[in-house]
């Protein structure tokens, strides 16, 4: 793996956002000249109004004046210098000599990293198609291994960039510092170089003290869970500290601490809700899915229950009666609605209502011939109480 790429892609970047000073420098200069000039003009109008008095704040004015002017013509190399001076406090404070290549050369970073775990990918490849699951526990451990790697990597080149691209794009701002009511636009300009030289001198500190760790870290040639395990958490400690070297940067700035364990466990508890969260998600889901199939599903069954219980009804109707014929109809219905019950169950997949209302004439033709056709005469009972009921229909009349 080629991993000098990083640092060629740092070089780059690096030339490129150097050559922005040089680009704005005419209008950096015309600043200058229109801003000074306001600010001399201004001077003199309010030494000629105090009558040639207050000269000693007239001198203490000039002398800011040009004061300043160094630091906006001078303020790449000032900015240079004052930025080594950080990283060089970082490296001693955390046991070097002199500027380490590691900082500004992250691709050294991720040679550290793929040393280390070469003897965990040899041992992937070797493992065998009946260890799938001790295979896949080397792969997510080197997954994680490297990508702790790769965020140090990252963080480096990313904080040098920043550096970089402040130092290209602020200089437009110093020139509002010879005016008193636009000085806190150069104000910010400088707090952000002092911001960023801060950070780098964090990460340079974190990289002086883990290098010798890194050096030492390697894997026996018969891997154990114990040995993943204390690398994983080494390079997980690094990658974290390096991860949160601006919040530490910023809390030196602002006299309050912001590492703690309590943060990467709330870091960790963030990555493990997410996923959580998607796991609960695709699960209810499936859970409202399965709920509503079945729904329907109970839908359907009791909608044929009640096919069958009306016929069981007009069957028992029919016992009581007595009739032979008239119950050898119902009976004969019975069968056929029955059997359209079941043939929309099996035919439409539990859309029974739809099939029963859309063929409850070919059960009802069906329980008909079932019967041999003939079932108009009505039995007795029925023809003495329709008889019963008409003579006192009739007495009532009369």
């Amino acid at each position: 793996m080629e991993t000098g790429v990083l640092t060629e892609t740092l070089g780059v970047f690096v030339d490129a956002f150097g050559a922005g000073w040089s680009n704005l420098l005419p209008s950096i200069n015309w600043l200058i000249g229109v801003l000074l000039s306001i600010e001399l003009v201004f001077l003199g109008l309010w030494w000629a109004l105090s009558g040639g008095e207050q000269l000693a704040s007239i001198m203490k004015k000039l002398l800011f004046l040009g004061f300043w002017m160094w630091i906006v013509t001078s303020f790449p190399d000032l900015a240079d210098s004052f930025i080594k001076s950080l990283i060089r406090a970082g490296k001693l404070a955390g046991g070097g000599e002199s500027l380490g290549p590691s900082l500004f050369d992250p691709s050294n970073l991720l040679d550290y990293g793929l040393k280390i775990t070469s003897p965990l990918l040899l041992k992937i490849v070797s493992v065998g198609i009946t260890q799938i699951v001790l295979g896949l526990v080397y792969a997510l451990s080197y997954i994680a291994i490297m990508l702790s790697f790769v965020i140090l990597a990252w963080q480096v080149f990313f904080a040098i960039l920043e550096y970089y691209l402040i130092v290209s794009v602020v200089g437009i701002l110093l020139p509002f510092g010879f005016i008193e009511h636009t000085k806190f636009l150069s104000e910010k300009a400088i707090g952000a170089v002092v911001s960023s030289g801060v950070k780098l001198m964090v990460l340079s500190f974190i990289i002086a003290v883990v290098e010798p760790i890194l050096q030492a870290i390697s894997f026996s040639d018969n891997i154990s869970l114990q040995e993943i395990w204390s690398v994983l958490l080494v390079s997980g400690a690094i990658a974290y500290l390096a991860w949160n070297a601006p919040n530490v940067a910023s809390g030196l700035l602002s006299g309050s601490p912001s590492l703690s364990a309590q943060s990467a466990a709330q870091m960790g508890g963030q990555a493990a809700g997410m996923a959580a969260t998607a796991v609960g998600t695709i699960a209810s889901g499936g859970v409202a899915a399965t709920a509503a199939a079945a729904g329907a599903a109970g839908g359907a069954i009791k909608m044929a229950s009640a096919v069958k219980t009306g016929a069981e009804i007009a069957s028992g109707a029919a016992v009581m009666g007595g009739s032979g014929k008239f119950g050898s109809a119902v009976e004969g219905i019975k069968g056929g609605a029955m059997a359209a019950g079941v043939g929309a169950w099996n035919r439409t997949g539990g859309k029974v209502a739809d099939f029963v209302k859309n063929h409850h004439k070919q059960g009802m033709a069906e329980g008909f011939r079932n019967t041999g056709g003939s079932f108009h005469k009505a039995p007795g009972w029925a023809a003495e109480t329709m008889n019963s009921l008409q003579r006192d229909k009739d007495d009532a009349q009369s």
